[in-house]
């Protein structure tokens, strides 16, 4: 596994806590953009019937599992159930 691909798959190492949200978000939208996933934060589901439905549920996925692994286990337990990143 290449560096690259080992902080991809970590993505930022700082954990929101509710309190540190400016810092936290700051490094998380950093690392999402050097991935290419930003558009995730914004972008509406697509329609299952969509063509592009699978390439958006796969950065949809991968931007949840940066998400939930930056987040403090007390966050997860509130948004861990949630679909899309949008909503998150």
């Amino acid at each position: 596994m290449s560096i690259s691909d080992l902080c991809a798959s970590i993505g930022t190492t700082l954990k929101f806590s509710g309190r540190n949200y400016a810092i936290w978000s700051q490094a998380f939208l950093t690392f999402l953009s050097s991935q290419g996933h930003d558009h995730n934060l914004v972008q509406t589901m697509a329609n299952t019937q969509d063509p592009k439905y699978g390439a958006w549920r796969q950065s949809n996925c991968a931007v949840k599992t940066w998400l939930l692994n930056s987040f403090k286990p007390k966050i997860v337990a509130f948004v861990g159930l949630i679909s899309t990143t949008k909503e998150m």
